[in-house]
């Protein structure tokens, strides 16, 4: 048998034939992209937003004006968090779903980390710094050899 055949055994699939992708290949991908949404409830609906984000440490971050994410931020709101990448054919494709908690970054240190991170033209004018704990990953991959 082939090393890559024994890989595609081990993979774990859902049942539409994705991969079913672990935490450590899930925060891989995620750092392959700097565009994703995130999914808050506001005045007791779902909001998704479109945010320019990187990482700090473990941490997701991004920067936000005032509104909808800078309160859920400061309200400690658990949120969801996705980023997805296709190919045009959608024969490669992948998507990774975050759980957390959202915080306002309050650290001098921290906050000086994250005005070094590319988050967008946008993120010097916004003024705040938000973080996402990640406490639940979920991914799913579709890879097509050859394509």
């Amino acid at each position: 048998m082939h090393r890559d055949d024994i890989n595609i055994a081990r993979m774990e699939l859902d049942r539409n034939g994705m991969e079913l992708l672990d935490p450590s290949a899930c925060v891989e991908l995620l750092s392959t992209t700097t565009f994703g949404r995130v999914a808050v409830t506001h005045n007791a609906l779902p909001v998704i937003l479109p945010v320019a984000f990187s990482f700090i440490d473990n941490d997701v971050v991004f920067a936000v004006g005032p509104g909808v994410l800078a309160r859920a931020a400061k309200s400690a709101q658990v949120v969801g968090f996705e980023a997805d990448s296709a190919d045009e054919t959608f024969l490669n494709i992948w998507s990774v779903s975050v759980v957390g908690q959202l915080s306002t970054m309050v650290d001098r240190h921290d906050i000086q980390r994250a005005q070094q991170l590319s988050l967008g033209p946008w993120a010097a004018a916004c003024g705040t710094f938000v973080k996402l704990a990640p406490r639940l990953y979920s991914g799913r991959r579709r890879v097509t050899p050859g394509v």
